[in-house]
């Protein structure tokens, strides 16, 4: 993705749920802390994503921004609302 926008997320994000299992793993390479946030708190909420296949992506997404102190500033903020199930 050249652009991070919160529209192309989405656009991605609708894809997957008619197309493809594996797409979801990869939304979290987006840089901006505020899609994360969302993408986290969406796809918790969503029964046909297991609890495993849950924590696996949350877990990638700390694994992928581990060095970007404002990501992990969002995740602690938000980490109630995004933590693994």
């Amino acid at each position: 993705m050249t652009t991070n926008t919160t529209n192309t997320w989405n656009n991605i994000y609708n894809l997957y749920n008619k197309l493809f299992n594996n797409v979801i793993e990869y939304l979290p390479c987006v840089k901006q802390p505020a899609i994360i946030k969302d993408y986290l708190k969406i796809i918790r909420s969503k029964s046909e994503i297991s609890d495993n296949n849950y924590n696996n992506i949350f877990f990638s997404v700390i694994a992928y921004h581990a060095n970007n102190d404002d990501m992990l500033s969002t995740i602690l903020t938000n980490f109630e609302a995004i933590k693994p199930r």
